[in-house]
């Protein structure tokens, strides 16, 4: 039985082709491994900063796929949206030579519309109260609609 790839050379590949797809089919500036949270060191794998506009490779293997990988993920991507940051996830699939100009494609059409929307503002604001420490009772347990409350009485 051959010897599986580990997952962190796996994510480090994908991002590669991603990013040489990017530089190939266009030129908005983009950020790597962008760190997020204010108190954990999570990071994206790619982002925009200035629309709050992150994208996540996602690998594949025993890491990703394991219940506590799983659980890990979806904590750090469930902080990320309480922090205002639209997410999109790609894979292998996507990055592939038929489909990586369409995948381009999508994210520059959503960064387009997130340059221009009036959401944009107010997720920035939302980013800024939270990292600040002015919104520090909102966890990431919390019910949903305690947050959606708390965006009513502070938005």
């Amino acid at each position: 039985m051959a010897k599986r790839k580990s997952t962190k050379f796996d994510n480090s590949h994908l991002e590669q082709k991603f990013l040489a797809g990017w530089k190939k089919y266009t030129t908005i500036p983009i950020t790597l491994q962008r760190v997020f949270h204010p108190r954990r060191q999570w990071k994206f794998d790619f982002s925009f900063d200035d629309v709050l506009l992150a994208i996540e490779i996602q690998g594949y293997g025993a890491g990703h796929a394991s219940y506590t990988g799983m659980k890990s993920d979806y904590e750090k991507h469930n902080s990320a949206i309480e922090l205002g940051w639209v997410l999109l996830y790609f894979m292998n699939h996507d990055l592939q030579p038929l489909a990586i100009e369409s995948t381009v494609n999508r994210v520059q059409a959503l960064y387009q519309h997130l340059s221009e929307s009036p959401s944009t503002e107010f997720r920035k604001q939302l980013n800024l109260k939270v990292r600040s420490g002015i919104v520090h009772n909102i966890s990431p347990n919390a019910p949903a609609s305690t947050f959606q409350e708390w965006i009513n009485r502070n938005g």
